[in-house]
Order: structure tokens, then C-alpha cells, then sequence
């Protein structure tokens, strides 16, 4: 006689009725091998899936290579086993529930699986959005550059709609040296993106590789501050030192927007902007960033996926990524991580000891996304990054150190093209410091 593989697990789980029992024992006791090969099956089925829902990091792929293995083990002393070989009498109202259990952890992790996956894609595109600031400044810089076409005209006694009009142009002759003094002998080159705390100068090295017209604006980009620094005539060759000039904060985004008009009779202005940070010197600033490196969720698995945030594979390399770290040729250690999401903030555990140490989220503007980050996995904040993507997708963090965990930026180290390592890194006084020129 027959049976279907519904009527024989129902066998096999206890819940078989009185009448499919009997004609299933029947059969046994007449020696059916594909009856009891059938029989087999869902028992083995039951013992590894009671295994696996006890062991709950195993992977799938080692899953069906166990219950293959076990299979082909079995296989062979079938035929030879008799039918006390196959007592089914443990596997009752507890094997059956403890199958359905196990059924149900595997596809909840083939479901978490599928979320992980979908969570790093996310992650990934999340950072693309546009990066409005970057416009904004450029709407800044030409207004500016408007009003000094103006003014320069004006000054000239040039008639408006006469003679040849001037236009922007992209390329800048001659160098700005921007340096930020702490002290006597302490001080680093200030570039596009850096930081500065209040309480410290600025001096500014000018040279011209031709005779013409030097502009220099202070401002804040908010339009609420803007001093001109200076406006001057410079020769070819020439070399000029402005400052110092304190910076005096609120803390927020600054600039400073370089605008250069040569003698020579060329219609173009050429003009940049170095935008850079203000932080408020001994401040708590970690104080105000996401600092919750929860748990990992009950329901992840061992088994994730790869993150991946520009070209980088996130992996535990990243939590030494301000000092010296493993030459990018070096084989990852571990590629997969586990990631999360609560309350619109996205969770990495990048080297499997049960916490988060990166959470990533949406700044109070909601036009760019912040990075905090435990590097000794003590669920302490000791970096804060900020991250900027590029018109060519080309990614760069820039980050704020805290080496004491007091809450208070020690230092800074900027990653300028995504792959998580330092090209440039300069340190910031912390609490209780003060500044001696």
C-alpha cells in the first residue's frame, strides 16, 4: 500500500489518527523498505531540524550537507536494520512541535537574509542623495562674485552694458596657503573641509602668478556673517601674508571664498571657496551623536552579508582606520556583518561580538548622513564621521576622534577618497586647554 509523504510525516509527528497508525505499523511489520525508507526520512528530518533549532548560527548550506551526509550514513544499514532499528516512539507531540519550530527558525532566517541583504543595498544608496550644501555654496560664490564684477566695474567708471563683460572662470592663478595656528609653533594647512575650533588664528599666504586684484570674503554659510578679509592689488611673482584673524565662532560651516581678477585684460574672475568647520573648543560634541550600540537583534544569524559603502567591503579593518591598518591589497577577515535597522538608524556589527559598532543616520537637516563609530567595542563613541559623496560618486569621511572617550574632539582624520584609511589627520585641543600665542 501506498502512502503519501503527508500521511507518513503525520505518522512520524504523533498525529496520525487511529486508522492511517494502524495500516502504517501494518505495513512496517510486512518489512515495506520504501515505506520504511519513507519513514526514515521524516525521522532524520525531525533530528536535524531539533539540532538546528538549538544551534541556531548554523548556515543552510551546512544544513543540507549535515542531512546529506547523515542520509548517506544511514543509507547503507537500511536494508539490514530491522524495524526496532526505526522506534518512532520519542518523536510525539514534542518532535512535532519542535519540527514546525525549526521549520520556522529556517525560514525566518532565510527572511532575516533576504532584510539583511536589502538593508546593505539600502545602506549603500542612502548616502547618494545630493548634497545640497555643496550647492548652496556655489549659489554664495557667484552671488559674490557678482557683486564684485559690480563694484570693480564701478570702480573703473565703466558704463553697465559697455565694453567687454566679465564671466567666472574655473581655474584659479596663483596659491592660498590657509594655516590654522593653536600655538606658538602648532598649527596645520587648512583645506577644503577641515575643521577649526574657536579661540584659534588664521594666517593667510597669498602669491600671485599674475599682476591683478585679490578679494578675500570671510563668511558663514548661512549669509548671517560675512567680512571682507581684505582687497588688494598683488604682482606677478608676489607673495603676501594676511592675518592673524581669530576665529570667534558660532560654531557651524564657514568659508572662505577667494576671488582673483587679473591686469592682464582677461574678462575672467577667477574664484574658490575653502569651507571648514567651526567646533566649539572643549565642547561635548559627542554628547549630541548617536552613541546606542545596541545589541544584535535575537533574530540575525551568524551567517550576513556583505556592506558595502563606496568601493569598501565594511569588515572589522575599519575600526583602526585612524591608525596604521592593513595595506588595502591584504585579504579581509571577515567579509560579512550583520546589519540592522531601528527607528531610521542603520546598525553594523563589523567583527561578531554581538554589538553595534557603526550606526549610521540622517543629520538634523536631512540632507547628508553621519557615521558614529565604537573602534575598541567598549559601546563607548569614540569617532564621528561625516560623509560626502561627490558628483562622480567618489566618497570621502571626515573624522571627528574622540581618543579619551570624554565625550570631547581630540582629533581629526580625513579619508579623502572612501577607503577608510587616514590621508590626513591633525590633532584639536581638548577640555580645559586654552590657546598661548
Amino acid at each position: 500500500m501506498k502512502f503519501t509523504d503527508e500521511q507518513v510525516m503525520r505518522y512520524v509527528d504523533g498525529e496520525a489518527g487511529l486508522e492511517l497508525k494502524t495500516k502504517i505499523m501494518k505495513a512496517l511489520e510486512k518489512k515495506d523498505k520504501e515505506l520504511e525508507e519513507q519513514v526514515f526520512r521524516f525521522q532524520l528530518a525531525n533530528t536535524v531540524m531539533l539540532k538546528h533549532s538549538k544551534e541556531k548560527k548554523e548556515m543552510p548550506e551546512l544544513f543540507y550537507a549535515k542531512l546529506r551526509r547523515k542520509r548517506l550514513e544511514k543509507e547503507g544499514s537500511l536494508a539490514k536494520s530491522s524495524l526496532s532499528a526505526y522506534s518512532f516512539k520519542n518523536f510525539g507531540q514534542l518532535a512535532f512541535a519542535a519540527s514546525i519550530a525549526a521549520f520556522g527558525l529556517l525560514f525566518a532566517y532565510q527572511s532575516q537574509q533576504t532584510n539583511n541583504e536589502n538593508l546593505a543595498r539600502e545602506f549603500y544608496s542612502s548616502f547618494k542623495a545630493d548634497n545640497r550644501s555643496d550647492d548652496f555654496l556655489e549659489t554664495i560664490k557667484l552671488a559674490n562674485v557678482n557683486d564684485f564684477i559690480e563694484k570693480s566695474t564701478k570702480m573703473k567708471g565703466v558704463v553697465k552694458g559697455t565694453g567687454n563683460p566679465r564671466t567666472l572662470s574655473n581655474k584659479i592663478d596663483g596659491d592660498l596657503d590657509i594655516t590654522v595656528y593653536l600655538q606658538k609653533g602648532f598649527s596645520y594647512r587648512l583645506e577644503n573641509g577641515d575643521f577649526a575650533v574657536i579661540g584659534s588664528e588664521l594666517g593667510i599666504d597669498l602669491q600671485g602668478l599674475n599682476s591683478g586684484l585679490v578679494t578675500l570674503i570671510y563668511q558663514d554659510s548661512t549669509g548671517e556673517k560675512q567680512v571682507l578679509l581684505d582687497r588688494k592689488p598683488i604682482k606677478k611673482g608676489e607673495r603676501k601674508s594676511l592675518g592673524m584673524y581669530e576665529i570667534v565662532g558660532p560654531r557651524g560651516l564657514d568659508y572662505i571664498q577667494y576671488i582673483y581678477s587679473s591686469d592682464d585684460g582677461s574678462t575672467e574672475v577667477q574664484s574658490d571657496i575653502i569651507k571648514f568647520t567651526i567646533l566649539e573648543n572643549g565642547a561635548n560634541f559627542m554628547g549630541d551623536a548617536a552613541k546606542d550600540f545596541m545589541s544584535v537583534p535575537a533574530s540575525l544569524f551568524s551567517r550576513t552579508v556583505e556592506v558595502q559603502l563606496g568601493d569598501k567591503i565594511i569588515d572589522e579593518s575599519v575600526l583602526s582606520f585612524a591608525e596604521d591598518v592593513p595595506d588595502s591589497n591584504e585579504e579581509i577577515k571577515k567579509a560579512d556583518t550583520s546589519i540592522w535597522q531601528k527607528d531610521g538608524k542603520f546598525y553594523i556589527d563589523v567583527n561578531d561580538n554581538g554589538y553595534a559598532n557603526i550606526i549610521s543616520y540622517q543629520n538634523s537637516d536631512n540632507d547628508g548622513w553621519n557615521i558614529s563609530i565604537d573602534r575598541n567595542s567598549n559601546r563607548v563613541i569614540d569617532g564621528f564621521g561625516l560623509v560626502s559623496v561627490d558628483q562622480n560618486g567618489k566618497y570621502s569621511f571626515r573624522w571627528l576622534l574622540d581618543e579619551n572617550e570624554d565625550g570631547v574632539v581630540d582629533r581629526v582624520a580625513i579619508d579623502n577618497n572612501g577607503d577608510w584609511k587616514t590621508d590626513k589627520a591633525y590633532p584639536l585641543y581638548p577640555k580645559g586647554s586654552s590657546f598661548s600665542f
